[in-house]
C-alpha cells in the first residue's frame, strides 16, 4: 500500500469519490484500515514498483508521529507491506522484523525504533468503485465499525 500521513497529501495524489466527505475519511483511517481505489483514480503516474499491473492500488492513512516525522522526511510515495509469510504469525516486535528482513536478504529500509510493539492484526482491506459500492477483502479487528460507518453514509444519502 502507498503511505500517507495526511489527508490532504492524499487528495493531492488521488480523486477520492465525491459522496464521502473528509469526515468520513478521517474516521475510515482511524479503524485500521487499508482502502483499494482503481489506479485511474490517481493524479498521477505511480512507480511500477509500487502497483505493477493490477489496476487496483492500495492506500492508507496513518496519522501517528513516527509516520508524520518519516513522511516530513522523503520526497517521494513510501509503500508499506506485511513482514510475515503467508500463513506466519504476524511480526510484532522491531528484532522479529529486522530479522525478517535479514533472512530474507531484502534491500527493504526498515524504520523504526527497538522496543517498539506492533498490534499484529490486519488492516481491513476495503475495495471501493467510484459509485461508492464497496467490497470488503479483508477483515480486520474493527471490520464491525468498519460496517458501520458506512452504513452511516449509506442511510444519510
Amino acid at each position: 500500500s502507498i503511505l500517507f500521513a495526511q489527508l490532504e497529501k492524499l487528495h493531492e495524489l488521488i480523486h477520492l469519490p465525491a459522496n464521502f466527505d473528509d469526515a468520513f475519511w478521517i474516521k475510515f483511517f482511524s479503524l485500521e484500515t487499508s482502502l483499494g481505489l482503481k489506479k485511474k483514480l490517481c493524479k498521477q503516474t505511480l512507480p511500477h514498483w509500487i502497483v505493477g499491473d493490477s489496476e487496483w492500488m492500495v492506500v492508507r492513512l496513518l496519522r501517528i508521529p513516527p509516520i508524520e516525522k518519516l513522511l516530513s522526511i522523503v520526497t517521494g510515495p513510501i509503500s508499506t507491506t506485511s513482514l510475515n509469510l503467508t500463513g506466519e504469525r504476524p511480526i510484532t516486535t522491531y528484532d522479529q522484523a529486522a530479522t525478517f528482513v535479514t533472512q530474507a536478504k531484502s534491500e527493504v529500509l526498515l524504520w523504526g525504533e527497538q522496543g517498539t510493539r506492533l498490534s499484529g492484526e490486519s488492516s481491513t482491506m476495503v475495495f471501493l468503485e467510484e459509485d461508492g459500492s464497496f467490497q470488503i477483502k479483508r477483515q480486520g479487528r474493527k471490520y464491525l465499525e468498519v460496517m458501520a460507518l458506512f452504513k452511516t453514509v449509506s442511510h444519510a444519502r
